[in-house]
């Protein structure tokens, strides 16, 4: 028994002196990968950090070892470092570069934390190294990011930009900008899920704000997500009360989810804050107009119009609302018939609106000199209202256009 006993410390001494063993070769090995890596020899490069990753990996998976600050800041240093010395092998990096990339997180961020909690020189050291190593590694990965921006590879950009904020969260700094750069290239690929998840982060630390908050609604809103994208902007405006931009985004919103009261409503807010913006009422004067509130719409459209005469946006609709203004009438006069009392009173009502219609209308194609469909239609309101000299004009206009 004595002798068992015996053997027995002897192996466990072994053991623990061999994952000790194991996390010092993968520091050393490491070094040499990087000597190799910085003198441009690349296969030596990636021989020393594949045999640096064996070692590592073997004193990651000893109970003794495994959270050793040390070990963890390695693994971290050694599974990056295995990324950038593959880095041709496209086929490799797409089976491991994630798994990878969130084992180093993972490593990073428990060598800071049991650091934290030892304290002392154990802390100072590990947060210095840990400090000094990630900020090398974001200005390096900076330039990438910075490259397939300029290509136009946003995704790739904005993986990286994220990896980049991943980092400094695991040392308790927060890399606003990081995540704003993510965001704002996920956005740019068309992933706005992955958007309007950095963009709220962003505003989660008042970064930005207020436009941010209208970013994320914008990004939720467009992905289908109206719940969130309201919700975000009641947040924003809890803290901004009075910022058009949020407002405005209020109003898309509840356009989106065809909440028309609620849109008219945060429209007049808008426009008490900002009187001389001419889209503001071009908006809500199509949101009158398909609740046919046409008095209103008319009213609206013409105010944007005070502003800016030749604004083709509202010159259309106003025309397009008016001609179905007095379309409706017309029809309500044809259906009472023409012995009823009201039918031509009626029929006067509509002809006034359709003589109006063409103001605005007219003003448009001569703006927009090939819009044929628009011709045809003063075309025919001129010949029904027996304007023989407008509807000659707009049919020659027509026929040099079908030739």
């Amino acid at each position: 028994m004595r002798i068992l006993f015996t053997l027995g410390i002897v192996t466990f001494c072994n053991l623990s002196f061999s994952q000790k063993t194991a996390e010092t070769d993968a520091a050393i090995k490491f070094q040499a990968y990087e000597t190799a890596l910085y003198s441009g020899d690349f296969v030596k490069a990636q021989k020393s950090i594949t045999d640096a990753k064996l070692s590592i990996d073997q004193a990651a998976s000893n109970d003794e070892t495994k959270n050793s600050p040390k070990t963890l800041f390695y693994k971290g240093e050694i599974y990056l470092g295995y990324l950038l010395a593959y880095a041709q092998d496209s086929v490799m990096l797409e089976e491991i570069s994630e798994k990878y990339l969130e084992e180093a997180v993972s490593a990073f961020g428990n060598c800071y934390s049991i650091s934290k909690s030892i304290g002392g020189k154990v802390y100072k050291n590990y947060k210095a190294d840990l400090k000094e190593t990630i900020d090398n590694k974001k200005a390096l990965f900076g330039l990438a990011a910075n490259m397939s921006y300029e290509q136009q590879k946003y995704a790739d950009a904005a993986e990286v930009y994220e990896l980049g904020a991943k980092l400094s969260g695991t040392i308790e700094e927060i890399d606003t900008v990081s995540m704003f750069n993510a965001g704002l290239c996920y956005e740019k690929s068309g992933d706005l899920t992955n958007a309007a998840k950095l963009y709220r982060q962003c505003a989660d630390y008042n970064y930005n704000a207020p436009d941010i908050y209208t970013m994320v609604s914008y990004c939720y809103r467009a992905s289908g997500n109206l719940t969130e994208a309201e919700n975000i902007v009641t947040e924003g405006r809890k803290k901004f009360p009075l910022d058009q931009g949020l407002i405005k985004e209020l109003v898309n919103n509840k356009i989106a989810s065809g909440d028309n009261a609620g849109a008219e409503a945060a429209l007049n807010e808008a426009i008490a804050g900002d009187p001389y913006n001419k889209d503001l009422y071009y908006v809500i004067g199509t949101i009158y107009s398909e609740s046919n509130k046409f008095d209103k719409a008319e009213e609206a459209l013409n105010k944007s119009l005070e502003l800016d005469p030749k604004y083709e946006k509202s010159l259309y609709q106003l025309g397009a609302i008016l001609v179905s203004w007095a379309g409706n009438i017309q029809d309500s006069a044809n259906t009472l018939g023409y012995k009823h009392p009201d039918y031509k009173k009626l029929l006067a009502e509509a002809n006034e609106i359709y003589k109006r219609a063409i103001v605005p209308l007219d003003q448009y194609v001569s703006i927009n000199t090939e819009d044929l469909e628009v011709l045809t239609l003063l075309w025919q309101i001129s010949r029904n209202l027996e304007d023989t000299v407008k509807a000659e004009e707009y049919k020659k206009r027509m026929d040099a256009l079908k030739k």
